[in-house]
């Protein structure tokens, strides 16, 4: 084998441009779409500094930010990972749950403290509430039954 074929062989890529692209793509569009839709709410508020460019700036600021957190992942091997995936896992599930408790149990006190107790809107909000808690159930059920099957 001669230098030029050497020169003409490259090795493959560890990780997937094509997805690399579309990622930089979206991050384009979404920090164009952040600037589009707060110049003018940027321009005219106080807090702010009256700096039309002060939430890219900001939108910017955390978009690196996550780019250096996710440079330091990608650091780790996979195999590290790959170890510890049931344990964060477990740990994902467990703050998804605690998460998603504390809005339930925050939206039922709202509900019933603030509107269960009106006279005359009783019928429709009780109605309501019951329609939100079968769509959740519903929906708890469907991914229960998409994860274990109905038995099986």
């Amino acid at each position: 084998m001669f230098y030029r074929d050497a020169q003409r062989m490259q090795l493959p890529a560890e990780y997937d441009r094509g997805l690399v692209a579309v990622v930089m793509v979206l991050v384009s569009l979404g920090l164009v779409m952040v600037y589009s839709s707060s110049i003018a709410m940027a321009e005219a508020t106080r807090h702010t500094g009256y700096q039309p460019s002060y939430f890219l700036l900001r939108h910017t600021l955390f978009l690196a930010v996550g780019a250096a957190m996710a440079a330091a992942a990608f650091q780790v091997p996979m195999r590290i990972w790959q170890g510890y995936a049931p344990y964060l896992f477990v740990m994902g599930m467990a703050l998804l749950m605690i998460v998603l408790g504390g809005l339930a149990i925050s939206k039922f006190v709202l509900v019933v403290g603030w509107y269960m107790h009106l006279k005359f809107d009783a019928k429709l909000l009780t109605w309501l509430f019951v329609a939100g808690l079968t769509v959740a159930t519903a929906t708890i059920t469907g991914i229960w039954a998409m994860f274990n099957g109905w038995g099986g």
